[in-house]
């Protein structure tokens, strides 16, 4: 009987960032809000995300889960991506939040998620219990972490093909394990990646979108 042990396997793993956040766009918002540190998107952030689920659906790729941060922002841009893969929900990761950096306009310890995100719409199916990164955080740190985690996710899923739904420096930072470089990641920029065996971290960069190399 032929053996089949030796069959190639790819996995894809798609890192995008969260749609446009509102705290951008109304600069009196963070003032107004009991948490500064985790703006929803605007309208402009939600037609976004619909979009980046339509263009993840158009690949014609099986995409079996959808994880992401744990910040609201990306909490949405994720639901709206499940809906548009027609996924039951979300699965967060706290170890890929924003850096945990006044530079950012952190000014505190983050306590995410939200409690409202189920009257919000959005289905997390599993809330990620290791608690999240410690306020203040080093820029540096935070990019070695973002390097960590997407690789220990992809581990965890492995051969099955993920999205990660998380900050502009994580994409920064998946790009940067592709051997590549960028200056910006727009609105809900995404790089896909592949791999072909697990635990060896040879990505390689399948396709950019919203990317500025």
């Amino acid at each position: 009987m032929a053996s089949h042990s030796n069959q190639q396997e790819e996995q894809r793993v798609f890192v995008i960032r969260h749609g446009e956040r509102i705290d951008h766009v109304d600069y009196s918002w963070v003032g107004k809000s009991d948490r500064p540190y985790d703006p929803p998107l605007t309208e402009q952030g939600v037609r976004e995300a619909k979009d980046a689920g339509c263009m993840l659906k158009e690949r014609d790729i099986v995409i079996n889960t959808v994880i992401s941060s744990p910040f609201l922002r990306c909490l949405q841009t994720a639901q709206h991506i499940c809906d548009g893969l027609q996924l039951p929900g979300i699965m967060t990761c706290n170890g890929i939040v924003d850096v945990l950096t006044p530079s950012f306009g952190i000014l505190q310890q983050p306590v995410v998620p939200a409690d409202n995100i189920a009257e919000l719409g959005i289905k997390v199916l599993t809330f990620h219990q290791e608690p999240i990164p410690t306020f203040p955080e080093y820029f540096r740190d935070g990019m070695k972490r973002y390097s960590a985690e997407i690789n220990k996710l992809a581990d965890e899923h492995w051969p099955k093909n993920i999205v990660i739904v998380t900050h502009m420096f994580c994409v920064t930072q998946a790009i940067a394990l592709t051997g590549d470089q960028v200056s910006f990641t727009d609105y809900c920029g995404y790089v896909e990646m592949s791999r072909s065996s697990k635990q060896k971290y040879d990505w390689k960069k399948v396709k950019t979108f919203g990317i500025e190399e």
